[in-house]
This record gives structure tokens, sequence and C-alpha cells, in this order.
């Protein structure tokens, strides 16, 4: 059984450990392992026009252990959307469930809150399209342009309906 704990700077290194625990991830969309400050840009980066308020980053725990990281902008790109910035799930518990697990427990919040979608962005260079199609996601059709100084890639916008 997962748990989401809400994650604050006081956080930063168990943040990091995680972070540090994913680095295929890391090496897809950013060319390499993860970045010493990863987990402070993770807490400050949000989109134009939305506040450090509106970000919410979730420490995924299995039992007494930390297994993943979630970053949810509440209101983005509109107020009845929720922006899932990443799921990070670390390489040692991928494919065991806690994936899915994760998602559905951020779809209950989501909800809960009173948003009627979940919005995520795919890079092309990290395989996890079917995933998302699994979870009920569909492309919107929308792409942007994707690169930094290692991975140049396209990144897809993807969509779900909260019923």
């Amino acid at each position: 059984m997962i748990q989401l704990i809400t994650a604050n700077k006081g956080d930063l290194f168990r943040v990091q450990n995680i972070l540090e625990q994913t680095p295929t991830y890391h090496l897809n969309v950013g060319g390499r392992k993860a970045m010493p400050n990863a987990a402070e840009l993770l807490f400050e980066t949000v989109p134009q026009k939305k506040l450090p308020e509106d970000k919410l980053v979730l420490i995924v725990r299995e039992g007494l252990d930390d297994v993943g990281i979630v970053d949810l902008i509440h209101g983005y790109p509109n107020l009845e959307t929720a922006f899932l910035g990443f799921l990070a799930i670390i390489e040692g518990k991928q494919n065991s469930g806690i994936g899915k697990a994760t998602y559905l427990e951020v779809e209950k919040l989501v909800k809960e809150v009173g948003l009627k979608k979940i919005r995520l962005s795919v890079v092309g260079t990290n395989p996890v399209d079917a995933f998302w199609e699994k979870m009920g996601f569909h492309f919107t059709g929308e792409t942007k342009d994707y690169r930094n100084k290692k991975v140049h890639s396209i990144s897809k916008l993807m969509e779900k309906e909260l019923t």
C-alpha cells in the first residue's frame, strides 16, 4: 500500500535521494543523471502566471520507504485542470504496480478539490506513452519542441477528463 506525503523544502534531502534513484528518466529527458540541485529546482519551478502555492510536491511512500515523487500544479493551464508535471518511481520499484497506485491516488486528490481534468506532457525520448494511455489519457494533438543542452525531442500533451 502506498501513501502520498506532502513535501516541503525541509524534505530536500529526501526528494533529492528519490530523484537520484530515477537515472533512466533523467538520462531520457535531460541527457544526464539528476543534477545536485534537482530537488531545489523541482520545488522552485512553476509555470508562468502560477504561484509556488499552486504547486504540490508529494513523496510516495511504501511502508517506511520513499519510493517516488509527484509534482502537481493546481489550476494549470486553466482553473479546472491539474497539470501533472512529474510522476517518477525509483527504478528498483518500477513495474511493481506502484506507479499505477500512485497515479490513482493523485487522481483522487485532484477530484477531491473539484478539478475536472488532468493534463501532462510526455517527452518523446521518454517511452511512457503506453503507461499513460492505460491510465486513460489521450493525446490532445498539441506538441511542442523540447530542447535542453543534450536532448532534442518533441513534447506531446496528454489529457484525461475526470468523471
